[in-house]
C-alpha cells in the first residue's frame, strides 16, 4: 500500500505548550503505535517471563526515563502526593543527582510552596483545567493539579516536570478503576500454576 504524501500540521493549545506533529500514513489505516497496533502487549497472551525479570525491567526503565529527563539545561521539579510514583520517581531522582553530583546532592533541599483553594478558586480554575485535562474527570482532582502547575510556574519559571500520570492507575490501582481491573481474566499465571 502507498503512504500519503509527507504533510506536516502543527497544533496548538491556548496555553501554546502541546504540539501535535503527523507525518505520512497509509490512505484509510489509523496510525498504529506499534508493529502489532498494540499500545501494551496483547492481554491475552500468558506470561512466561519470571517475576524478578519483570520487576527489574520496569526499575531499569523507569531510572533510564527518569535520567534522560534530569539532562537538560532548565530546572528540573516534580510533584509530590501520597502516591507511589511520585514518590518513586522523587527518590530516584535524589539517587541520580546524589551519584552524579555529590556537592550538590549534599546541597540538595526541598522548597515547599503552599497554597490555599477554596470553592471559588477551584470555580475560577475548572474551565482551564477541564480543557487542558487529558481525559474525563469524575471528581476536582485535576483542578488542584492545574493550580499546582500555575505555583509551579508562578515560583519556579520554566523547569523539567516529573510526574507520576497514570502509573498508579497501570500500577497499583485507585478504587475507581477497581470494575476495569475485575472485568478481565488475570492472564499473568498459567492455569496450572
Amino acid at each position: 500500500m502507498t503512504t500519503t504524501s509527507l504533510f506536516r500540521r502543527r497544533a496548538l493549545t491556548r496555553a501554546g505548550q502541546i504540539w501535535m506533529l503527523f507525518h505520512a500514513y497509509a490512505r484509510g489505516k489509523c496510525w498504529p503505535s506499534t508493529v502489532s497496533g498494540f499500545l501494551f502487549p496483547d492481554k491475552t497472551k500468558v506470561e512466561t517471563r519470571i517475576v524478578e525479570n519483570l520487576i527489574e525491567g520496569v526499575r531499569s526503565n523507569l531510572i533510564e526515563a527518569i535520567r534522560l529527563r534530569i539532562k537538560v539545561d532548565v530546572q528540573v521539579d516534580f510533584h509530590l502526593s501520597d502516591s507511589i510514583d511520585s514518590s518513586a520517581i522523587a527518590g530516584i531522582v535524589r539517587h541520580l543527582v546524589k551519584k552524579q553530583h555529590t556537592k550538590i546532592a549534599e546541597y540538595l533541599g526541598v522548597k515547599y510552596h503552599k497554597d490555599h483553594m477554596d470553592e471559588a478558586e477551584v470555580a475560577k480554575r475548572f474551565g482551564d483545567a477541564t480543557w487542558h485535562y487529558k481525559h474525563h474527570n469524575d471528581d476536582l482532582n485535576h483542578v488542584a493539579e492545574f493550580a499546582i502547575s500555575e505555583l509551579q510556574w508562578y515560583h519556579v519559571g520554566r523547569v523539567a516536570k516529573l510526574t507520576g500520570e497514570g502509573s498508579d492507575e497501570i500500577s497499583s490501582g485507585y478504587k475507581i478503576y477497581l470494575t476495569d481491573f475485575l472485568r478481565e481474566p488475570d492472564t499473568f499465571w498459567p492455569l496450572d500454576a
